[in-house]
């Protein structure tokens, strides 16, 4: 069972990362105003850190030692 929720977040890391470069790419080409284009920068980044994290956490979440009491 934790390698089907490990596989899954995997999967959901995939997706999101895709759809973050694919908003990055979508900007280039619609905005003109450089503010705009660094506020999508921005806010795909801080995106990616938070999905990022949230995979981490749920993948090695078995290395925690307080988990094993």
């Amino acid at each position: 069972m934790a390698l089907i929720i490990r596989s899954a977040f995997g999967l959901f890391w995939l997706v999101m990362t895709s759809s973050l470069v694919y908003l990055i790419y979508g900007a280039l080409q619609a905005e003109s105003s450089p503010q705009k284009i660094w506020a999508w920068f921005v806010f795909c980044a801080f995106a990616f850190i938070s999905v990022t994290w949230l995979t981490y956490n749920v993948v090695f979440a078995h290395h925690n030692s307080n988990s094993q009491q």
